[in-house]
């Protein structure tokens, strides 16, 4: 069974490597190493949360559902949301 989103205000995070993978077929280097914090969320129904991401660099959208999105310890590469 696959675990619930847990992305909380304050967490680092990057895209899933489902959104990844998806998206652009894994072709999207930048997007692929993108990095940031969480600095607020805002629910949107009862299962949808959008995060407010600060990127540490690029520019990439500032919004990005919770369910796009996994914690990213620093150093790591992109991890699988199901982890």
């Amino acid at each position: 069974m696959k675990q619930r989103n847990t992305i909380k205000v304050g967490d680092r995070v990057a895209y899933t490597h489902e959104w990844l993978k998806n998206a652009c077929g894994y072709l999207c280097y930048d997007i692929s190493r993108a990095r940031g914090t969480v600095t607020h969320t805002q629910t949107l129904g009862t299962t949808t949360t959008l995060a407010h991401v600060q990127w540490e660099q690029g520019d990439f959208p500032p919004k990005v559902l919770t369910s796009n999105l996994c914690k990213a310890p620093k150093g790591k590469a992109v991890q699988d949301s199901t982890t």
